[in-house]
């Protein structure tokens, strides 16, 4: 799970973000960061990818996720996407996407 954890956090820090003062409930101000949009989902490729979604959801606390499944073309023997989508398709076109699979 560690691994998976760097793997997720390595690419994290290139994600924009903005300084914010959060205040504690001990009524001490510390100086945060937050991602400077709310636009960012995971998709991850069915079976290989959904091992890496509890790293994302620890990292990103409230990341919106979505699935897909590539699978082999019996006639070509191409990978192709299945048309079976759990993505928000009137979401993905505004948002930043995390691309989960190993």
């Amino acid at each position: 799970m560690k691994y998976l954890h760097h793997n997720i956090s390595s690419p994290i820090v290139y994600v924009c973000y903005q300084d914010i003062d959060v205040e504690t409930p001990q009524g001490m101000v510390y100086r945060g960061k937050r991602m400077a949009t709310q636009r960012y989902c995971g998709v991850s490729v069915l079976r290989a990818g959904e091992t890496m979604e509890p790293a994302l959801c620890e990292v990103c606390k409230d990341i919106r996720l979505g699935k897909i499944l590539i699978q082999t073309n019996n006639d070509t023997g191409e990978p192709e996407v299945s048309d079976k989508l759990t993505i928000y398709n009137d979401f993905i076109g505004l948002v930043h996407v995390l691309f989960l699979d190993l």
